[in-house]
């Protein structure tokens, strides 16, 4: 399965295409705080890089029925984004595997940064 967040589309538009060539289940998590605009960015921005949570709507499928959960997701302020953090952290008991990937326009992606979804699952991932 992959779970996504996508304010502008983009990590929406990668997804579809990995769907399309995968025929895998997608979740898309919704976030219910207003994001749009010049404050809606910079208020996102601030969020992410203090580690803030998001109210999200509730999703449909269980992490815990898949043997992998693909999570996309954009960079803002180089951080993961509040709906994905909380995302995670509602289902962080139920993930067997968890692999990441995101689409970043203007972020540095590296290692680091996804150092973050180790944090929050407070436990050991596996190798790939």
């Amino acid at each position: 399965m992959v779970a996504y967040y996508s304010r502008t589309g983009n990590n929406e538009k990668l997804v579809n295409e990995l769907q399309a060539k995968l025929g895998c289940d997608v979740e898309k998590i919704v976030d219910t705080v207003g994001r749009k605009g010049v404050w809606g960015w910079l208020k996102s921005g601030y969020q992410a890089s203090r580690e803030k949570m998001s109210r999200i709507e509730p999703t449909e499928k269980d992490p815990g029925e898949y043997g992998l959960v693909i999570i996309a997701y954009p960079l803002w302020a180089g951080r993961m984004p509040p709906p994905i953090r909380t995302y995670i952290s509602e289902n962080k008991n139920k993930f067997s595997r968890v692999a990441l990937m995101s689409v970043s326009g203007r972020a540095k992606v590296t290692a680091e940064r996804f150092l973050t979804l180790k944090r929050l699952l407070e436990r050991s991932l596996p190798q790939f």
